[in-house]
């Protein structure tokens, strides 16, 4: 899933992991993290990149980590993966939007360090 490019010079990707089915939890986390990259990164690079891998989700947990790249065919730094889980109920849009907003904070992208 590819999202638009100032944030338009920004390339999002969302990746499932093995096994990840790509369902409505699936594209909620991809759309809720976009929303937070975008928020938080005001003037990227022409031809920056970010994706979100998601690692594991099921009904009741997410992992994932973010990737970028300063731009196009540069390498890729790598952010730390983080875990949302929920013992007495399922995911819902609360708790993956939380998930999002922790993800993009720890992550700390910036282009100028590349």
């Amino acid at each position: 899933m590819a999202g638009s490019a100032d944030a338009e010079s920004l390339v999002f990707e969302c990746q499932a992991g093995t096994g990840v089915v790509a369902a409505e939890n699936f594209r909620l986390a991809c759309s809720s993290v976009e929303g937070e990259v975008r928020k938080r990164l005001a003037a990227p690079p022409a031809g920056s990149a970010v994706r979100l891998e998601i690692i594991a989700l099921d009904e009741r947990r997410i992992s994932g980590r973010l990737s970028w790249a300063g731009h196009s065919g540069g390498s890729l730094t790598h952010g730390p993966i983080i875990s949302t889980s929920i013992s007495d109920a399922a995911l819902n849009a609360r708790t993956i939007a939380k998930f999002a907003r922790d993800l993009v904070q720890v992550s700390d992208i910036d282009f100028n360090r590349l």
